[in-house]
């Protein structure tokens, strides 16, 4: 098989199983689908490593060792831990992995295949019949390639628009695909979603882009109207603010985001120091659940419009995504006690 088929193959492949359109991470994958071939002089990375190539043609069959669930095992152990001594993390120990799995699955559609149990001698083809297995160089393997280019264009544009989840959650609309996605990627990007649905106050309907703050029990979501600055409680029940019809999601603009944890006793929220308002960009939403001594409920605003993020008795105060503004006018001065989480989202 050509070297460009190993890289496209292996490109590909891991972009799909890492889910990623990192052009770093399918890089590295692409060019590890080269050095199964390290066992033929002919090959690029057998005439850049020459010594090595020489000596594995002289002990071994091509497409033998090199192109082997042992050699796939053996070359694991090595990178993994050393990647993860090297501090770097394990996606490119993956991408190595992954592509040089990849580059040697490819030959099993060649005339020869792959000793896959190597050192067993048997060698494994795909398909059985010979006639339609690829030849290096043939027409048919240029006609591969060219499905593979635009293979490797639809798998890529899906990924760099969020991976394969996103866009099945752009067909079924649901819940869950929104809440998918904030997991995987909320950490550095908005999670941008458009509802379809209608506002349980007036009865209207509502078709707007909104911002996900927080998903909560059973996929019902905490979202932001950015033009208003409120928040909303949108579900697929009979729930909330807002009762969706139908609901897109997608992956925004990057952002920096920031989770602090406190314990407050016995103290007040305008007395902790968070600094969280020194930079009007940021946006910074609290969430815990404290005691507190005779609370007056009355101070507390309420408008069924919105979601209300802060419910309390005359002993207790919940917070739930409580925008920082909105804790410090309404109960900033009361002395409270319990755990405060502070999640913070500001531009990058």
């Amino acid at each position: 098989m050509l070297a460009v088929s190993h890289v496209l193959v292996s490109g590909l492949a891991t972009s799909i199983i890492l889910n990623t359109s990192d052009p770093l991470v399918i890089s590295v994958g692409a060019l590890a689908g080269l050095f199964p071939d390290i066992d033929t002089p002919r090959s690029i990375v057998g005439r850049l490593f020459p010594f090595i190539s020489n000596f594995l043609t002289e002990k071994m069959r091509h497409r033998s060792c090199t192109h082997s669930l042992l050699a796939s095992v053996s070359l694991a152990f090595i990178v993994y831990p050393l990647f993860h001594f090297l501090n770097i993390g394990f996606q490119i120990p993956s991408a190595i992995v992954c592509g040089y799995v990849f580059g040697w699955l490819a030959d099993m559609f060649t005339k020869n295949g792959v000793e896959v149990f190597w050192p067993s001698k048997i060698r494994y083809v795909c398909p059985t019949n010979r006639k339609f297995r690829l030849t290096t160089g043939s027409n048919a393997e240029y006609v591969v390639l060219f499905l593979l280019v635009l293979i490797a264009f639809a798998i890529f544009s899906i990924n760099y628009q969020g991976g394969f989840f996103q866009q099945l959650n752009q067909i079924i609309s649901s819940p869950s695909g929104a809440v998918r996605l904030y997991m995987q990627y909320s950490k550095e990007n908005k999670i941008l979603l458009n509802i379809e649905g209608t506002d349980t106050t007036s009865r209207s309907l509502i078709n707007k882009q909104f911002t996900l703050i927080q998903p909560i029990r059973n996929d019902d979501l905490i979202v932001l109207d950015e033009s208003e600055n409120k928040l909303y409680l949108a579900s697929d029940r009979l729930f909330g603010n807002i009762v969706i019809s139908r609901i897109t999601a997608k992956v925004g603009p990057p952002v920096k985001t920031q989770v602090k944890d406190l314990y407050l006793e016995d103290e007040s929220i305008n007395d902790v120091s968070l600094n969280l308002n020194s930079n009007s960009s940021v946006k910074s939403f609290l969430s815990g659940d404290f005691s507190v001594d005779e609370f007056d409920t009355s101070i507390l605003g309420r408008d069924s419009s919105y979601f209300n993020p802060i419910e309390a008795t005359t002993s207790r105060i919940k917070l739930t995504a409580a925008p920082f503004s909105l804790v410090i006018n309404q109960i900033g001065d009361e002395f409270l006690t319990g755990s405060l989480k502070v999640f913070s989202i500001s531009e990058k």
